[in-house]
């Protein structure tokens, strides 16, 4: 598994699609930092008051001009409150890791040498997760570091809370690259992969907003605003509450089992071609 995984990251690298994954993350930082505003994707949270929907998101995020001093310092762990822009990138790792070898049918040479697909999944998921948990915290390094210089010691709070921040939101991000990974392994091309995952998350947030309006149900609308990926994210990057990190780090964790399980199924009976 070892030799695959190292065979992998040499191809990866010295390729450039790996790169687009980078540069998305130090575009998205810099406008953030340049701007000093929290970049955003969609609006995943609403809430009801008496018989009206309100829409969640945008209302703890400040304007830089009427930030206090404390919120100043605090910056850094606002924008990465929005660490949902992560799935794109993501979705650029599972591609070059994965659906390369489906693309150019390099699969059945490396099946065919003695490699057993559960190896071969396993192997696979491995380096994918490895990978985004490197991009995971570059991103929050280079947003650190790149802030430090461009706006200063009253924009930067201690290291230790992005640091904090980071890891909470770290299993609920792999969580999503292991069902990305499944995914792959499901679709088995690339076009169809691209089809179903780049507008999935989108999608998902719209199907629950709109049951939520067409229920009413006070149970869908607070799951949806603590534990839908983008709320989840938005709330680790400040919270204290032990029992909801271990919550949410549980579901992160489970779906990585779940999803590497159901993976290795699915390409175990499937037919390569």
């Amino acid at each position: 598994m070892m030799n695959m995984i190292k065979a992998d990251f040499y191809r990866i690298f010295k390729g450039v699609n790996i790169y687009l994954a980078i540069g998305i993350i130090i575009i998205l930082a810099s406008v953030s930092v340049g701007l000093r505003e929290v970049g955003h994707i969609g609006n995943a949270s609403i809430d009801y008051q008496g018989d009206t929907v309100v829409e969640i998101g945008e209302t703890d995020r400040m304007p830089h001009t009427v930030r206090t001093e404390e919120q100043k310092k605090n910056f850094v762990v606002e924008v990465l409150s929005a660490n949902i822009n992560l799935y794109y990138p993501i979705i650029v790792i599972v591609f070059v890791v994965l659906m390369a070898d489906f693309s150019n049918h390099t699969i059945k040479n490396t099946l065919s040498a003695a490699v057993s697909k559960n190896k071969y999944y396993l192997s696979k998921l491995a380096l994918i997760l490895l990978l985004s948990t490197a991009l995971i915290f570059f991103n929050s390094i280079f947003l650190y570091l790149l802030n430090f210089i461009v706006n200063g010691k009253a924009y930067t709070g201690a290291a230790a809370r992005v640091f904090a921040a980071t890891v909470k939101q770290l299993p609920l991000l792999l969580g999503t690259a292991s069902l990305m990974t499944m995914l792959g392994f499901f679709t088995k091309k690339a076009a169809a992969f691209n089809a179903v995952v780049i507008p999935f998350q989108f999608l998902f947030q719209l199907v629950l907003n709109a049951l939520c309006v067409i229920t009413e149900s006070e149970l869908l609308v607070k799951f949806l605003n603590r534990y839908e990926l983008q709320a989840a994210l938005s709330l680790l990057a400040t919270s204290k509450d032990r029992g909801y990190i271990m919550t949410c780090t549980c579901i992160g964790l489970a779906e990585i089992i779940m999803s590497a399980v159901i993976g290795c199924r699915i390409f175990k009976r499937s037919e390569i071609k």
